[in-house]
């Protein structure tokens, strides 16, 4: 009886093992990403990071310089895949895009996100690379793509860094709790500083958010960051954010964030009030707002709003606000093609200048997503 029993037992254990052995199933990443055209039209100078170009619009500079651009730069390629061993699942994702301050023919790939991913046990992610931030994680759905509202009230960016989160199954509720460390600041390759305050600091830019999900994609959440910089760490960075996303119906949905801090800009969280220093702190707040709407399958409609002020001391000449409104007009043709129309109003306020400066920017755009 004992021998009948051994049979079948063995049997079982040589096929656990080799089922164990054939488990793993490596990582195959696949090709996405869209090509994107795009014509741009601006009544009045409006400014990109800082210098006088149509792709990327974020601030009215107050020149009379009307001027007309076309540019394929937002076109973004990439790869991304999982794969698994036994209960652990692990994978990737690697995006590129185009981007220059200018509309050139012979722009150069950029790496937008890189990261390697892990999953050891249900609930738990660890993501190792360059990810978007913890810190002011949404995006407005808006054509001016590497504008994305930075200095207009969005904050959060993309950097190297380690994130760790868990989330859990509540019912109806789903709670996240995230952490990462990474790096604070990009340093000044042009200028040959390949080490940062950032980096001697030895604080890399912490950030921490929590958040819940329920009902059918609703999503709010806080979130904190922090960095310091230099030997002494005499000059820090500090902000807080909050975030949320509604998909009431198809036809209505919005999404918003707030954030307010302390030397934001310092730490590559974009703000109008620029980098502070030892002795001069620059606080800043912002916020914008979105509302979306899909009357039909061949129609998407996108309204949306964004502000920033900078509340310590500007000087003359400097910008004190920084405000703009969009609205777009999607037509999807078919499942993976899409025109649009957007129109982008730009307001920018000067220190010690009466009048603000306004620009309007129009953008006629197709893209095909594969």
């Amino acid at each position: 009886m004992k021998r009948l029993l051994f049979l079948p037992l063995t049997c079982a254990l040589i096929t656990s093992l080799f089922a164990e052995e054939a488990a793993p199933v490596k990582p195959k990443l696949e090709p996405f990403g869209f090509i994107k055209s795009d014509m741009y039209s601006a009544m009045g100078g409006v400014s990109s990071w800082g210098t006088p170009a149509l792709t990327s619009a974020s601030s009215a500079t107050g020149l009379d310089t009307n001027a007309v651009s076309f540019t394929a730069q937002h076109t973004r390629l990439g790869l991304k895949g999982s794969g698994a061993t036994g209960d652990i699942t692990m994978g990737g994702l690697i995006e590129l895009d185009f981007f220059v301050i200018a509309a050139n023919a012979n722009a150069k790939p950029r790496m937008r996100l890189a990261y390697a991913w892990c999953r050891p046990f249900k609930g738990f992610e660890i993501r190792a690379g360059q990810q978007w931030d913890i810190f002011s994680p949404l995006n407005p759905t808006t054509n001016n793509t590497n504008a994305n509202l930075w200095y207009n009230g969005n904050y959060g960016f993309r950097r190297s860094q380690l994130t760790l989160q868990y989330g859990f199954d509540l019912g109806g509720m789903k709670p996240l709790v995230q952490f990462s460390a990474g790096e604070a600041a990009r340093e000044d390759d042009l200028a040959g500083t390949w080490i940062g305050e950032d980096n001697v600091s030895r604080i890399p830019l912490m950030q921490g958010r929590v958040s819940t999900s329920f009902g059918k994609g609703a999503e709010v959440g806080v979130a904190t960051a922090y960095a310091a910089y230099g030997k002494e760490r005499d000059l820090s960075t500090f902000g807080f954010s909050a975030d949320a996303k509604f998909p009431f119906h198809a036809l209505f949905g919005l999404q918003a964030e707030f954030a307010a801090g302390t030397n934001l800009n310092n730490a590559n969280l974009f703000t109008v009030g620029g980098n502070g220093n030892a002795t001069v702190d620059v606080t800043t707040r912002g916020y914008w707002i979105q509302a979306t709407s899909k009357p039909s399958r061949f129609f998407d409609i996108v309204a949306g709003f964004g502000d920033e002020i900078v509340s310590s001391t500007v000087e003359n000449g400097k910008i004190e606000n920084n405000m703009t409104f969009y609205g777009d007009l999607i037509f999807p043709i078919g499942n993976f093609f899409s025109l649009a129309f957007e129109y982008q109003w730009l307001r920018t306020r000067i220190a010690g200048q009466t009048d603000a400066n306004t620009a309007h920017v129009i953008d006629l755009a197709g893209k095909v997503v594969f």
